[in-house]
């Protein structure tokens, strides 16, 4: 080691015994600070794919984002809040309004033509899911205006409703022996949600049975043993996410139905006509 020490300290040296601090080296142009991560990249473009001619982005409420349909006349088809953690830890320079934009863009692109949307984009004060609940109750308790969901007509006629149940398949109200969770909040947890799985669907304040009384006097396992009052779940990508907050499940169930009462109609006519 001593040994090839010395050799370097010789060869920084010059012949008239100065030494060589390689000032005069060209070491070529320093990186730019500012060059985009890959996720920043693709956020960055998702954002710039939102057509203005069709949305409108305003700042507001206090400091959120909100995305709205041009054509809305009434009330938008599908109407959320969504909730931004990462840009408390990403280390990026992410803006709340590009995450809005680049998100809309991605999952109006799996509605169906002609749905109009009221999305409100905010950065929660806290990152951990049990401030954004705390945060999102706030919402929903100074602006009852702001019901979230998907409207759809329901029984009685339109309604909005929001996924209840992890399997989509399950009709509105099939869980009539449990209290529906009464908030829903949609969550942002990584930069790249654009390819990655980092949507959550969050769900509380519900989920106990409504039939029996609980069982406060004995150990024994009461009806609420089995209850979440709380549910977290992360959507599998973006067409995923666009199926479950348009409840898009919930039309293909109407038209299945219809079309079986249409062919229930069909049959019963038959006789009829061939007695005719």
């Amino acid at each position: 080691m001593k040994y090839n020490l010395k050799l370097v300290f010789h060869r920084s040296l010059y012949s008239d015994e100065g030494y060589d601090y390689g000032l005069d080296e060209d070491e070529g142009q320093p990186t730019d600070q500012t060059e985009l991560s890959p996720a920043e990249d693709i956020l960055s473009n998702q954002a710039q794919a939102l057509s203005l001619e069709d949305f409108s982005v305003t700042h507001g409420p206090g400091e959120a984002i909100t995305i709205t349909s041009n054509a809305i006349a009434t009330d938008p088809n599908i109407r959320y809040s969504i909730y931004v953690p990462f840009l408390h830890y990403s280390g990026g320079n992410y803006s709340l309004e590009t995450v809005a934009r680049a998100f809309t863009s991605a999952v109006v692109s799996h509605f169906p033509q002609g749905k109009t949307i009221h999305l409100e984009f905010h950065k929660p004060p806290n990152v951990s899911l049990s401030s954004i609940i705390f945060f999102h109750r706030e919402i929903l308790c100074f602006r009852p205006e702001m019901s979230v969901g998907a409207l759809h007509n329901v029984s009685t006629g339109g309604t909005r409703v929001y996924p209840c149940a992890r399997s989509e398949h399950l009709p509105v109200g099939f869980q009539q022996e449990r209290e529906p969770y009464k908030v829903f909040a949609v969550v942002l947890d990584k930069p790249d949600f654009i390819n990655e799985n980092g949507v959550l669907f969050i769900l509380t304040d519900g989920g106990k049975m409504i039939a029996e009384p609980t069982n406060e006097t004995t150990d024994e396992p009461g009806p609420y043993s089995d209850y979440y009052e709380t549910q977290v779940w992360r959507s599998a990508g973006m067409a995923e996410v666009a199926r479950r907050l348009g409840m898009r499940a919930l039309v293909e169930q109407q038209h299945s139905s219809q079309r079986q009462h249409e062919e229930y109609s069909e049959r019963q006519m038959e006789p009829i006509k061939k007695v005719l």
